[in-house]
This record gives structure tokens, C-alpha cells and sequence, in this order.
């Protein structure tokens, strides 16, 4: 089975990850350039890929994490989400941690769409439909449900992880009286 995903509208896998790149215009490789960079990682001979922590319980360190691990992990997410060929996928964290990483991994694995979105306090903010399964970190969150089209658009997410810090309580509060369904993924 080949991993594929869907990214603007185009069906990437490894033999069309070069010719899609050459056709992005400048501003849009800008914005895909990370994602770019970790599908060829990801694509190539190593059996690991290098993950960056945040740095939330300690120092900061690098490290090497098993494909065969992630893709095991981004199956059994999957599965448990129901993230399959159709979902659409919200990548807006930096591709050097592991949070971004598995969101890639499970659109590969599901052959979904991926929704791209620069890293930023508000993810949101420049889509025009609601994905069906975010993942933020909680300032992300924070400054989402601040502003009151990103919370609908929100609210219109089939499910939420949330991950890279512990939530606010008063964040969660917020969150609750949205209906999306909602995972802490954060310290698992």
C-alpha cells in the first residue's frame, strides 16, 4: 500500500513529491517548504526520523524516533479518530516537533487531505471551512477561542487534540461548551 496524502487539492506520494514542489508558486513553497522537507525525511532510506522536544519538562534535546514506531502510532490514532481517506487534517505547528509530525504521518497512513497553515497563534484564521480533526497547542487554543470566527470555525471540527503543554483551566472551560470532542494529548 503506498502512503499518499492530498495537499491543495494534489494527490502527493514519493514518486510525485518533486514535480509537485516545482509547480508551487514562491509564497506557497514558503509555507509548505517544512512539510516538504519532512516527506523526503520521511521518504528516504533512514529508519528514523529527528524530532525536536519542546522543551516544556526540561532542556530542549533532539532525538531519533523509529518510523516503524510513528507509523504504528499514527495507525492506532487513526483507527481510535477515524481518520481516514476523505478527513480533512489541520497542520498549523512547527514540523520540528513530534506533534506536527504524527499529524503528517496519520494523512499519509489515511491517504487524507492536509490542510496547511503557517505556524501561528491563530491557525485559523485564514480558512474558509472547518477541518474535521485539529491539532493545537494550547496558546493556539487560547487565541482561537478568543476570536469569534476561528471558535466557530472550531466548534465546526469534528475532534480537537491538544498537545506540547498543560491546558488552562479557564481554556478549558472555554472549550467545554464548544461540541467538538476534545483529547489533552499532552504528557501521554
Amino acid at each position: 500500500m503506498s502512503e499518499h496524502l492530498y495537499i491543495d487539492s494534489a494527490r502527493v506520494d514519493v514518486e510525485s513529491l518533486e514535480s509537485f514542489a516545482r509547480g508551487l508558486t514562491s509564497e506557497r513553497r514558503a509555507v509548505l517548504q517544512p512539510l516538504l522537507t519532512f516527506l523526503k525525511e520521511w521518504w528516504g532510506s533512514e529508519e528514523y526520523v529527528i524530532v525536536q522536544t519542546s522543551g516544556s519538562t526540561g532542556t530542549p534535546k533532539r532525538l531519533q524516533l523509529a518510523k516503524l514506531a510513528m507509523r504504528r502510532s499514527g495507525l492506532r490514532s487513526n483507527r481510535y479518530f477515524q481518520i481516514q481517506a476523505g478527513k480533512r487534517l489541520l497542520l498549523a505547528m512547527d514540523l520540528r516537533y513530534i506533534g506536527a509530525k504524527m499529524m503528517v504521518v496519520r494523512a499519509l497512513l489515511a491517504g487524507a487531505e492536509l490542510i496547511v497553515a503557517p505556524p501561528s497563534s491563530h491557525p485559523l484564521a485564514t480558512l474558509h471551512a472547518a477541518p474535521q480533526f485539529v491539532s493545537l497547542v494550547p496558546l493556539q487554543l487560547h487565541h482561537t477561542l478568543e476570536v469569534a470566527a476561528e471558535r466557530k470555525l472550531l466548534s465546526q471540527a469534528e475532534q480537537l487534540i491538544i498537545g506540547g503543554g498543560a491546558i488552562h483551566p479557564a481554556v478549558e472551560a472555554q472549550l467545554s461548551t464548544l461540541p467538538v470532542a476534545a483529547y489533552a494529548t499532552y504528557g501521554m
